[in-house]
Order: structure tokens, then sequence, then C-alpha cells
């Protein structure tokens, strides 16, 4: 007889015993199961009523499977509550991202201003700088020729004061011819 209750049980599964995602089990596929297997009026050898007996065991089960779908609801409410709290989570760092970002465009735009100063204050220093360097060099030019002109000038003092003194001589040299 035991094994007539479990093919019983098996073919109640097998006809859509369970409904709504095993929260309960239909009258119907019971009645349909006891069409099957004429389970009214049998009894089990401790005088008990087969219907009975599953009618409570199929009762219990809904319980727990009732139980079970209340867990799973309860879970799934908290992975949306979690879900809900990491987007909002997530919104908000976005947000502190997007807002860090642009102060930081803001931040280099002032940096690049600053930068195009410098660059600009370079060039007029470097352009200062070359004019200044040719400046020089036609001064060195110029002292160069101006010592090269003295040089010459200086020779020629030279040769001039030679001469003033050889005409000095003669000149003393005539004074005492006619003197004497």
């Amino acid at each position: 007889m035991t094994a007539r209750i479990v093919v019983a049980l098996a073919l109640l599964f097998a006809i859509g015993g369970l409904a709504e995602g095993f929260r309960c089990i239909s009258t119907d596929a019971l009645e349909r199961f006891e069409r099957l297997m004429w389970i009214d009026g049998v009894s089990l050898p401790g005088g008990e009523d087969l219907r009975a007996i599953l009618t409570g065991q199929f009762a219990r089960m809904n319980e727990q499977f009732g139980q079970v779908n209340e867990q799973f609801t309860r879970i799934d409410r908290r992975f949306d509550a979690l879900i809900l709290e990491l987007d909002r989570r997530f919104t908000g760092l976005d947000e502190r991202i997007s807002a860090f970002r642009a102060e930081m465009d803001d931040r280099f735009r002032e940096v690049f201003g600053h930068f195009d100063g410098i660059y600009g204050r370079l060039e007029r220093l470097e352009q200062e700088y070359c004019a200044i360097s040719q400046q020089l060099r036609r001064i060195e030019a110029a002292l160069t020729d101006e010592s090269g002109r003295r040089e010459i000038l200086e020779r020629d003092l030279a040769v001039l004061k030679e001469h003033v003194g050889l005409i000095q001589a003669r000149i003393a040299e005539i004074e005492r011819r006619l003197g004497a």
C-alpha cells in the first residue's frame, strides 16, 4: 500500500497539483487525483483514511510553501531596497565625481591661463634678450673698431713725436748755426 501512496503522490504532482508557484494545491487537482486513484474510502492498516492523510500532508506542504514564498518575498524586498540604496549612493557618487571634474576643469583652465601669461612674458624676455645681445655685439664691434683706430692714432702719434723730435733737433742745430 505504501508504494501505491508514493505513486499517487507522483501522479498528483504530474497532473498539476501544485499551482501558483508552489503556493497551494488546487482542490480541482485533488479531485482529479481522487478520480484517478479511487482513494475515497480507502483505509490504511491503522484505520486512517488515505484522503485525510493526503489532505493533511498537502495542507502542511502548502503552509511550508507559503512560508518559503514569504521568505523569498522578504528577500526580494530586501534586494529591492538594497538596489535602491546602491542606486542612490552611486547616483550621489556620480554627482560628486561630476562636480569634482567640473571644478578640476575650471582649475586647469585657470592654470592654463597662468601658463599662457608666463609664456607671453617669457617670449617678451627672449625678445629683449635678443635685442640686448645684438646691441652688445654692435658696441663690441664699435669698441673693436675704436681700439683699432686708437692703435693707429697712437702709432701715428708716435711717428709724429718722432718727426717733431727730429724737427726740434734741426731747429736747434739751425739756431746754433745762426747763433754761432
